[in-house]
């Protein structure tokens, strides 16, 4: 456990601002993942911590998965510090949610988003892939716009009312 531990450390330090769901990992091309050994690669696998990049050509490249950014946070003690940026994604999107008194759920950009708050595109998609909301308050979350993954934004009605457990 300990080696997946640092696995999933090291990528999801070397992802950098980066998104997880463009960053393809190659076990012996990135000097980084060279310091992983095949039999992590295999466990983190199948831990579902990383995934085969369905964008790799190639094959042999992995994705960080959401769940295994998440983890990566918490082993590295950085999940709790994400809260103060974070709480600027959740703050604008409840101005957003709140400006049509909740009647609808909205879309919006995650480019509109990055320029508001000053977040970089890739940490907004990273949260909203990773559900990072949910885990860190327990909260109902967004989710992105029906084939607009990564683009649109949508913030349903009881955005971030519902306790979740």
């Amino acid at each position: 456990m300990r080696n997946v531990v640092l696995g999933v450390c090291v990528l999801t330090e070397s992802l950098g601002d980066h998104t997880i769901r463009d960053t393809v990992f190659y076990r012996s091309e990135d000097p980084y993942s060279r310091l992983i050994w095949s039999t992590t690669w295999d466990e983190m696998k199948e831990q579902q911590l990383i995934k085969q990049s369905a964008m790799d050509i190639l094959g042999g490249g992995h994705i960080i998965t959401p769940q295994g950014w998440v983890a990566g946070l918490g082993f590295q003690k950085k999940l709790e510090k994400q809260k103060p940026e974070a709480a600027k994604l959740v703050a604008a999107l409840k101005r957003r949610i709140k400006a049509n008194n909740r009647s609808r759920a909205i879309t919006v950009s995650v480019a509109d988003i990055s320029a508001e708050t000053g977040l970089s595109e890739a940490y907004i998609v990273n949260v909203i892939d990773a559900r990072l909301i949910e885990h860190l308050w327990h909260k109902r979350s967004a989710d992105w716009s029906q084939g607009q993954e990564g683009k649109r934004i949508t913030v349903p009605t009881r955005f971030y009312m519902e306790e979740l457990f």
